[in-house]
């Protein structure tokens, strides 16, 4: 064997136990990169259960606060639109609402659609009482609450029917004499919450 072949042949077992290492050093890599994103797998799906444990605590929270409400006679419906029978939706940027306290409702919401009688000189417009509720009903069915009362004001006589879920979303429709049907959407809040936001 010459020096040339015996230098060929030490430079190739050189070159197979580099390429050994290499292969070696990037199987290791690969298997610690396998762990952490096992790791960081783990962890995320840990995340987004306690994440979904959370929000199911505060939608269950929320569901007593509501059902409290609803038993107590002692809550705001917060209007955020406005559903003439005409047709269309009205997005209210004033703060609209009805409050239930006890055996008195105030209303303070706005109105659209056609009157068929309005008092003679009177400025007022809209749904605007302070009146005792009259015939008051609650009914709880299918994770939906549902009020209905009547009110008889100096100008005119209401029927009233709000429902709302679990999560306080919901409608208010208001049927009167002297005007046609409208409906609102909004949320119902606790009286505490109305007073926090400024209303």
């Amino acid at each position: 064997m010459t020096g040339n072949e015996n230098r060929g042949i030490i430079l190739k077992m050189k070159t197979s136990c580099s390429l050994k290492r290499f292969a070696m050093k990037k199987t290791g890599l690969f298997i610690l990169f396998s762990i952490l994103i096992s790791f960081h797998s783990l962890s995320q799906v840990g995340q987004k259960e306690s994440r979904k444990e959370i929000r199911r605590e505060k939608a269950d929270k929320l569901a007593i606060e509501i059902h409290q409400m609803a038993e107590s006679r002692s809550l705001v419906f917060v209007a955020s639109e406005a559903h003439p029978m005409g047709g269309g939706v009205i997005h209210l940027t004033s703060p609209y609402d009805l409050k239930i306290k006890g055996d008195s409702v105030f209303a303070y919401l706005p109105y659209y659609g056609v009157a068929y009688h309005a008092e003679y000189g009177s400025s007022e417009g809209g749904i605007k009482f302070r009146e005792p509720a009259r015939e008051y009903r609650s009914l709880f069915a299918k994770s939906v609450y549902e009020i209905s009362f009547k009110v008889k004001s100096p100008v005119d006589f209401y029927t009233l029917k709000l429902s709302f879920s679990r999560t306080g979303y919901g409608t208010l429709g208001v049927t009167s004499n002297n005007r046609q049907f409208i409906s609102f959407s909004g949320r119902v809040e606790s009286p505490e919450e109305e007073g926090k936001s400024g209303k």
